[in-house]
């Protein structure tokens, strides 16, 4: 949890933290999954894969939440996924089978990840290896992660809108005056070491 007292680099806490918890728990890979866009997308922020797993990230990017209706009511239920034969789902969970066996996934456990009382996606080990149970120190240890990584992101996202308020425009959302001011002193800084030129158009609408 340390690692989460500033957010200067939260991607670097979560990775370093899906690795310490994927090596403890034995699993074939560990990973975060964000839902944006009011729960309507999840992408596969983070990931730690063991040596000899195929990493899955890259594939597993803006994927409509309504592809996973059996896994999504779990997870809406703040329910523990845990999953210790992918071939032996239920007949409601077969979308998520076809992609699961795609990956080459044996067994899996997944917990919801909540900002409050808002679902923000969810943190998962895979077996790629073996089928068969996690044991309940596997699933205290995602409980555990994932609590911290819910409080982590709230922060993130007050941290965000506050940056936003700051620098942009109430009523518009457009850049404002201090934004332009911030920025301007990034590139005189920036020519001032390089030695190069900066120009500012100005355009009177």
């Amino acid at each position: 949890s340390k690692r989460f007292v500033t957010l200067s680099d939260f991607d670097a806490a979560v990775s370093a933290s899906l690795a310490d918890a994927g090596r403890l728990c034995k699993a074939g890979r560990a990973y975060l999954f964000q839902l944006r866009d009011n729960g309507t997308i999840i992408d596969n922020t983070h990931e730690w894969f063991d040596e000899g797993v195929t990493p899955e990230k890259q594939n597993l990017q803006n994927l409509p939440s309504t592809m996973f209706p059996w896994w999504m009511a779990k997870l809406n239920a703040n329910d523990v996924i845990h999953i210790t034969d992918v071939s032996m789902l239920p007949a409601e969970a077969s979308a998520e089978k076809d992609i699961l066996e795609k990956q080459g996934i044996k067994s899996l456990l997944a917990i919801p990840v909540y900002a409050e009382k808002t679902l923000m996606g969810f943190i998962g080990f895979d077996n790629v290896k073996t089928t068969g149970s996690w044991s309940a120190n596997d699933t205290a240890m995602l409980h555990i992660v994932a609590e911290i990584m819910g409080n982590a992101l709230c922060r993130k996202q007050a941290e965000d809108l506050i940056k936003n308020m700051a620098y942009h425009d109430a009523l518009t959302q457009l850049p404002n005056r201090n934004l332009f001011q911030n920025n301007l002193q990034m590139a005189m800084a920036h020519t001032r070491r390089n030695k190069t030129v900066v120009a500012i158009m100005i355009l009177d609408i």
